[in-house]
């Protein structure tokens, strides 16, 4: 009887959903320090798993948005940049990845270039345009 009862509650406890953080909203607030022209700051609440833009009519040339990502791994997100000119991370990809955890305030920095690895004839490095701080608060 006990045994049965045990594997009634186990299967129970397998099938009936439970609320995550992968069902949450979460807070973010952003800054974008550009070497040439004045900060834009501001916030969002956006949703795990689906994408959320953080900067597209702010400041004109740029798109920024982030995706919050729930799994077995634990909670990671990735931060995507787009600009009129070419630009990338600083590993060379229009994105990079990030831990995410609340209180965590994390500095990225990005500069002109298109994103990929060249070798070019002569080695010229990519300026910076600037950094995108993010809060999670």
């Amino acid at each position: 009887m006990r045994f049965g009862m045990l594997c009634c509650l186990m299967v129970f406890a397998f099938f009936v959903p439970v609320k995550g953080f992968a069902d949450e909203t979460f807070p973010v607030e952003f800054a974008v320090l550009l070497t040439e022209g004045d900060p834009v700051s501001g916030s969002a609440t956006c949703m795990v798993d689906k994408q959320c833009q953080l900067l597209d009519s702010k400041l004109p040339g740029f798109e920024i948005s982030l995706k919050v990502h729930s799994g077995q791994g634990g909670v990671t997100g990735e931060l995507m940049v787009s600009c009129e000119k070419a630009c990338s991370f600083e590993n060379e990809r229009p994105k990079v990845d990030f831990v995410y955890k609340r209180g965590a305030r994390l500095r990225f920095g990005f500069k002109k270039g298109a994103p990929g690895i060249w070798v070019p004839l002569v080695l010229m490095p990519k300026s910076g345009i600037g950094e995108i701080l993010l809060v999670f608060p």
